[in-house]
């Protein structure tokens, strides 16, 4: 009898020990979780505020990238009127012209600029007056066409009138967008047939197009007029902001080409690739390994 009762205590010291190991083991792991649920915690809150931090510095960065953009296509635009028109003297006039109508009118400068190319192209230069796109600008806004657009079928016309060449296609484009009225292309038509000279066809044109005399700046006053005069004096104001950070930002991008160039020529890209695809490598061996400890 008292060795089974020996027995019994023996278990009962035995099974006593090993529920209080499970339960320090419990107590330890559930104090190393909290450890961890607190770590991944403090680093979500430090990656957070990082991510605060940086969305305040970046912001100013942003605009300044833009405004240097907006500079920068502004100089574009110059490039391209003074291979049209062979001077840059010319092209700065023309732009600082298209300018002072996008500040008054319902299109942008770069509306007015793409615009105003078709005429100079079809033209050889012939177009170019502030008359000629105001007149394209007022048929569009008056029939709410792309200016874009109708200055390049009128440019067409234009060319085939002044060439003697065939216009149905050109005309028929402005009469689908309501710039030209059937009455006007039929009368074009007999003109030519007739060899009525490219002047007087052409004032019939210009005398046709100029039924929306005075489109743009109707279109100006209304809601989505008003809109787009602030867009285009926006853009005007940022790109003179950026105008102030041209010639750095240039001096900057030149520095990165010849980096970037030395890089590739010297060969130091590739083995900073191959340092970098070593690393991941190593990386991924090591988390292999470390999922397989048994840490406590």
């Amino acid at each position: 009898m008292a060795e089974k009762e020996e027995y019994i205590i023996e278990v009962k010291d035995d099974g006593s020990l090993n529920l209080r190991r499970i339960g320090d083991e419990m107590d330890r792991t559930a104090k190393k979780s909290t450890k961890l649920v607190r770590g991944f915690r403090d680093i979500g809150l430090a990656m957070d505020g990082v991510r605060k931090i940086a969305q305040v510095a970046i912001k100013p960065i942003q605009l300044l990238a833009k405004a240097v953009q907006t500079s920068f296509r502004f100089e574009s635009t110059e490039k391209q009127f003074s291979v049209l028109l062979g001077s840059m003297k010319e092209a700065k006039a023309e732009v600082e012209e298209l300018q002072e109508l996008s500040a008054a009118t319902p299109f942008t400068l770069d509306q007015f600029s793409k615009a105003q190319k078709h005429l100079l192209a079809f033209s050889n230069g012939l177009l170019r007056s502030k008359s000629n796109i105001t007149l394209v600008g007022d048929a569009a806004a008056a029939m709410n066409q792309d200016i874009e657009q109708v200055a390049f079928w009128y440019g067409r016309a234009y060319n085939a009138i002044q060439n003697g060449e065939p216009f149905g296609e050109a005309s028929a484009r402005l009469m689908e967008m309501t710039i030209l009225s059937g009455d006007a292309r039929a009368q074009l038509t007999r003109m030519s047939e007739s060899g009525a000279s490219a002047a007087d066809m052409l004032q019939v044109l210009n005398r046709d197009l100029a039924r929306s005399k005075g489109g743009m700046q109707e279109l100006a006053t209304t809601g989505e007029g008003l809109i787009s005069t602030m867009k285009g004096e926006w853009e005007l104001a940022v790109k003179e902001f950026g105008d102030a950070f041209t010639e750095a930002s240039k001096e900057g991008i030149e520095e990165m080409i010849d980096a970037l160039n030395r890089l590739r020529t010297d060969g130091d890209i590739k083995e900073i690739a191959e340092d970098a695809k070593n690393l991941v490598d190593s990386l991924i061996l090591v988390g292999k390994f470390a999922s397989n400890l048994d840490i406590d």
